[in-house]
């Protein structure tokens, strides 16, 4: 399980939360149970879209083929009652909410998504990447604590409480962390060059006068846009660097950068218990 501050910045993917965004997010699930209702139960479901949502209420209990269809339903519940305050609501509330029902559609596992709708399946597509990178960081800076903890108990001795550990070891991780967000960006940072070098040639070869027009013209767009996206990433990691703490340009894109790092690390080695038997007596 990730760890309670994780956090994907939609701001990343998108900036401001429309009524559209929403009813396109109701529709996107209403499709993604059709599919798996009719693909994994081979029954073709007729009727109106709120025939379709008491279906979904009459088997929000039930799973088909491991999908919980009550996840479903609970999101379309959710939109529901949003687009109908949407007015009264703030932006950044619309945001927050926006950002945790896609981020649990996604974690959820279902294997299509996207249905008629290239900007949504962009987005997704965008938070998943995102994600991938932040749970590869969190697993590594795990790694980090139980090795830090592990060779000072083997100097020091072991803690009488988890508390009196991390209180002593944190000076250290705190070290550790930065010396390996740095490393993080620096990487980051040669792969964005890389996609950017190979979107540019592929920008200008796509000029070339052998394509179609029209085809040229769509190419040019999605290159221009992988571009710019790669800058902007870029530009915020080179900010970050000069940065004298990372996680003010960063915020909680990286684990551990949070201003409960000590609190959730405990929380976090409450549940390693292999670790605690080596750490405390």
């Amino acid at each position: 399980m990730l760890e309670l501050f994780y956090y994907i910045d939609i701001k990343v993917i998108m900036k401001k939360i429309a009524e559209s965004d929403l009813r396109e997010l109701r529709n996107e699930i209403l499709r993604c149970f059709l599919h798996i209702a009719e693909s994994k139960l081979g029954t073709k479901l007729v009727g109106t879209e709120q025939q379709l949502v008491l279906v979904m209420g009459d088997i929000k209990n039930r799973s088909i083929s491991g999908f919980r269809i009550g996840t479903l339903y609970l999101a379309l519940e959710e939109l529901d009652n949003y687009l109908l305050i949407f007015d009264d609501l703030p932006q950044t509330v619309l945001n927050k909410e926006y950002q945790r029902i896609l981020n649990n559609y996604i974690d959820f596992g279902y294997p299509i998504y996207g249905f008629d709708n290239k900007k949504l399946k962009n987005r997704m597509n965008g938070l998943k990447n995102i994600k991938k990178r932040y749970e590869k960081n969190l697993y590594e800076k795990r790694q980090i604590i139980y090795r830090v903890l592990r060779e000072t108990a083997l100097k020091q001795g072991k803690w009488s409480t988890l508390n009196q550990a991390v209180r002593e070891v944190y000076p250290i991780l705190e070290v550790e962390f930065k010396k390996f967000d740095e490393k993080w960006i620096k990487n980051r940072v040669k792969e964005l060059k890389k996609e950017i070098k190979e979107n540019e040639l592929a920008l200008k070869d796509n000029k070339k006068p052998h394509f179609d027009e029209g085809q040229i013209n769509y190419q040019n767009r999605t290159y221009e846009n992988k571009i710019n996206k790669c800058r902007k990433e870029y530009e915020k990691l080179e900010k970050a660097l000069k940065s004298k703490n990372i996680s003010d340009v960063m915020g909680r894109t990286l684990a551990f950068n949070s201003d409960y790092q000590e609190e959730t690390i405990i929380n976090h080695l409450r549940d390693c218990p292999d670790i605690l038997r080596e750490v405390l007596k």
